[in-house]
């Protein structure tokens, strides 16, 4: 299975690889399939069952593939070229290096091939208590050297009171380096049974790699809506996690309340660059809260449905100057907000490109044990933005990695005060 579809987060210690590029986003129809486990049987070869298989994800795509008319696959080659190549006799090993090959000749992440193993593997890791792990979040960044960098830490597990910090970055486990070719399977090994212990080398940005021993526990928190009002600004500040919970908006429904008792308030920062993939992100009630009338469709290869969005004014927030930060790691309903937002020139979007990782995925159970999971419906903001294709493109371009901005100074934050303060010179 790729391991690396656009932006994985990794959840150590509570959920298994997020594989989904928009897990919370409405799918069309049930498809969740019912488990077969039944191996193939020996009436027919190796082969023969690898065909099979092959065939049937090809049936998958062409039903359920939201792009399969529009996108710029040669379906009658693809489908020869990999007949071909199974008839040469692979082995399991190579037959799914071999559908790992398929996936790359979409657009990375919107076709996902997962064997019997891994999905066996994931649902054994998503039960909390089955394993441990030290309570972050994070992602693999291939470039440079090797590394995973901290989006979040849940509070009181033992990454934070260890003193790890959001933005630093891992680059060795128990000694050993963070491998290109592992990527984000990198997790596995930082993972681990409750009280046994990790050590990470650790770098935060603009210090030294130090090591740090962690004792791993079983993690039964989540991550909150971080809130605060920028010292001498008058501007409020929301960070939205990387997986919230279904109270977070209530969280930013009192989050505005507090920011609007200051008399002197000037505008809202919401900052989306880790809110990733299956993060509780609350989309109908924040384009509720800040938008009126955005006309949003969503859609798949069968149906189309397209919302009007119908504004609802709480503490003033359909009149509040509001910039949303955006980044790589910005991805799912967080960044079809931003869309929106952008869209109905509401706010001003600032920071890098997003993912592009909006489509709902359809999970279809394969004669082997495994699946095949499908990028079926996606987004239009507008009647025109697609973001599945290219992602959000921010208006103000700020480039600042996440692992490079310091504890003391971040960039993009400094550009979104800048931008509301000239708001509130032009009012």
């Amino acid at each position: 299975m790729n391991s690396n579809p656009r932006t994985i987060l990794y959840w150590l210690g509570l959920t298994s690889v997020v594989i989904f590029a928009c897990a919370g986003i409405p799918a069309f129809g049930n498809n969740e399939p019912s488990p077969d486990d039944t191996p193939y049987g020996p009436q027919i070869s190796l082969t023969e069952h690898q065909t099979n298989v092959f065939e049937e994800i090809l049936s998958r795509l062409e039903e359920n593939y939201i792009y399969y008319e529009s996108g710029q696959a040669d379906w009658e080659t693809l489908h020869q070229t990999y007949l071909d190549e199974i008839n040469k006799g692979l082995d399991d090993s190579e037959f799914t290096d071999l559908m790992t090959q398929f996936e790359g000749e979409f657009a990375e992440g919107e076709i996902i091939y997962v064997t019997r193993g891994e999905r066996i593997e994931a649902d054994t890791a998503a039960n909390l208590a089955e394993y441990g792990g030290i309570g972050a979040f994070i992602n693999f960044e291939a470039e440079q050297v090797p590394h995973v960098v901290i989006l979040d830490i849940i509070p009181g597990s033992p990454a934070e009171k260890a003193g790890l910090r959001a933005h630093d970055s891992v680059f060795a486990v128990d000694g050993s380096p963070v491998l290109l070719e592992e990527g984000g399977d990198v997790v596995l090994r930082i993972r681990g049974e409750a009280g046994t212990k990790v050590t990470l080398t650790v770098q935060t940005p603009g210090e030294d790699q130090r090591e740090v021993e962690i004792t791993r526990a079983r993690i039964n928190g989540i991550t909150n809506l971080q809130v605060d009002e920028l010292p001498n600004t008058d501007i409020g500040y929301m960070r939205i996690p990387t997986v919230g919970t279904t109270s977070l908006a209530d969280e930013v429904a009192a989050a505005l309340d507090e920011f609007s008792k200051n008399s002197e308030f000037k505008g809202v920062i919401i900052d989306l660059r880790i809110a990733g993939p299956n993060s509780n992100f609350p989309l109908e009630e924040m384009l509720m809260l800040f938008l009126d009338g955005t006309k949003i469709d969503i859609f798949s290869r069968t149906e189309n449905e397209t919302f009007q969005v119908e504004g609802q004014d709480l503490f003033g927030s359909q009149d509040m100057p509001i910039a949303l930060l955006v980044g790589e790691h910005t991805s799912g309903l967080s960044e079809i907000f931003a869309a929106a937002v952008q869209e109905s020139a509401r706010g001003v979007v600032i920071g890098s490109n997003t993912a592009g990782s909006i489509e709902a995925f359809s999970a279809f159970q394969l004669s082997n044990g495994g699946q095949i999971l499908i990028a079926s419906a996606s987004y239009r903001i507008g009647g025109s933005q697609e973001l599945g294709v290219s992602g959000l493109k921010p208006e103000v371009r700020v480039e600042a990695r996440w692992d490079e901005i310091s504890p003391t100074s971040d960039p993009v934050i400094q550009q979104a005060i800048e931008s509301i303060e000239a708001l509130e010179v032009q009012e």
